[in-house]
């Protein structure tokens, strides 16, 4: 799970099953007949939560344990898993639960619908992917 929003301060438990910080701000408090300072008060921050959208590069035996940790994490969805073996990427979709199979990794790794790419493919391919992930 990612949550966004200002944070400073110390940690407490949110709605997002995530550490959520609390702020301290200075401010002002319209309060029946007059204001009073709440610099003595935490605020809590606003917190967006969101689902992690992954995509998985690889779906042989190490891709395989990624969709599956990846699948059991709340806030966690792998949307698409791509390998070159038309199979592989159909039976690692199925793993990850209905994600959208595909057989172009390169695709996966410049795609802007998702927020993180795990590359589990073969070692002599991981240069290529990772730097068209970053650079995407």
């Amino acid at each position: 799970m990612v949550c966004r929003g200002r944070a400073a301060g110390r940690s407490s438990l949110n709605s997002c099953g995530v550490n959520e910080q609390l702020q301290r701000e200075p401010s002002t408090e319209s309060i029946a007949g007059g204001e009073r300072d709440s610099n003595r008060g935490e605020v809590a921050t606003s917190v967006q939560c969101m689902t992690l959208r992954v995509g998985v590069i690889g779906a042989g035996g190490m891709g395989r344990e990624h969709i599956a940790n990846l699948s059991a994490l709340e806030g966690v969805e792998v949307t698409v898993v791509a390998d070159v073996v038309p199979a592989g990427a159909e039976a690692g979709a199925e793993l990850a639960g209905g994600a959208t199979p595909s057989t172009d990794p390169m695709a996966v790794a410049t795609s802007a619908d998702l927020d993180a790419v795990v590359i589990a493919s073969p070692d002599e391919t991981h240069a290529d992917l990772a730097v068209a992930a970053i650079g995407s």
